[in-house]
């Protein structure tokens, strides 16, 4: 029997979480953690005779387990899918001493192990790896989004599906789509996702003069399609990254990857096999790779084919 408890607010999949049978409960959380919200959770948990607590990212991993660890629940897991590198002293140590009363610490990459293990201080016995799986992207010719995005069989599309935050590195992707574009002005992107730096990225487009060349498509609910539609992808993260989804998504729709030497990226990403590997932060970098690719259709296919079968190897 699985439950999904939400601490604040259901998020953006509990409809679907809801009408798959799973069931589903927001708790209710105020904007902090109160000693009452706690106990109250700890008694839920216990009159719920829950066996095994699976606690999803840092702020429901220290409540849920502390409440958990008061309720005597028989198995404790936490799931960390990011190198948190920007984590403070005290966060460290909340996670250091939590560990004592968790069972496993699983972490989506061997990069967040490391993190895990180096940085928070905990035990190698205790830290697992489990690679993300996704669902397969791959669509058929008729099923892609190129016409309705008004692009042309000659255009060079490079797609990039991340939330529109700073450290996803799109500043960085624009800068090299302006030295990618004055090579070959077929180059077109389009960046799938929502976040709170979409106004400026549109300034940044206009100002780099990309206005015809790159587009936003916002939020997509079928991801499918929009991999589909691309020649290559690119992942240009700049700070930090578990392991993209994305990225995998993207080879499981038969896509060359470029990715930055960031987290897990590299473990996904066999640097001159089923993409590039370049520098976090380095637009000449990105651009040189691109434009490698685009100008090479033969070695862009044949790390398409080898992204698709290390996807169907390690990330089902």
């Amino acid at each position: 029997d699985v439950q999904v408890w939400c601490l604040t607010a259901g998020g953006a999949i509990a409809e679907e979480l809801a009408a798959a049978g799973i069931h589903v409960e927001v708790l209710g959380m105020g904007r902090r953690c109160t000693v009452p919200f706690l106990l109250k959770l700890r008694k839920k948990i216990k009159e719920s005779r829950i066996d095994v607590l699976h606690a999803h990212g840092y702020t429901a991993a220290t409540i849920g387990r502390t409440a958990g660890f008061l309720a005597g629940v028989p198995v404790m897991m936490a799931h960390v899918h990011s190198t948190y590198l920007g984590y403070t002293k005290k966060q460290l140590l909340t996670e250091t001493l939590l560990s004592l009363a968790t069972d496993k610490i699983i972490c989506c990459s061997a990069a967040v192990a490391e993190f895990v293990i180096d940085r928070e201080k905990i035990s190698p016995l205790k830290v697992t790896v489990v690679y993300n799986g996704v669902e397969d992207m791959r669509r058929p010719a008729e099923r892609t989004m190129r016409t309705g995005l008004g692009l042309s069989p000659d255009d060079f599309v490079i797609g990039v599906a991340a939330s529109l935050v700073a450290h996803k590195g799109h500043s960085c992707f624009l800068e090299a789509m302006k030295k990618v574009v004055k090579d070959d002005p077929r180059a077109k992107a389009v960046l799938a996702g929502e976040g709170p730096l979409r106004k400026k990225l549109e300034g940044s487009v206009k100002e780099l003069g990309l206005t015809g060349n790159v587009m936003f498509c916002g939020l997509l609910n079928e991801m499918g399609p929009f991999f589909s539609s691309m020649d290559l992808v690119a992942q240009p993260s700049i700070e930090r990254e578990g392991l993209s989804n994305s990225v995998l998504e993207a080879m499981s729709a038969g896509k060359a990857v470029i990715g930055t030497r960031v987290g897990g990226i590299p473990e996904a990403v066999a640097d001159g096999v089923t993409g590039l590997i370049v520098p976090p932060g380095d637009p000449a970098a990105l651009a040189s790779a691109v434009l490698g690719l685009m100008h090479d259709r033969d070695k862009l296919k044949k790390m398409g084919q080898a992204a698709r079968a290390q996807y169907e190897k390690k990330f089902t």
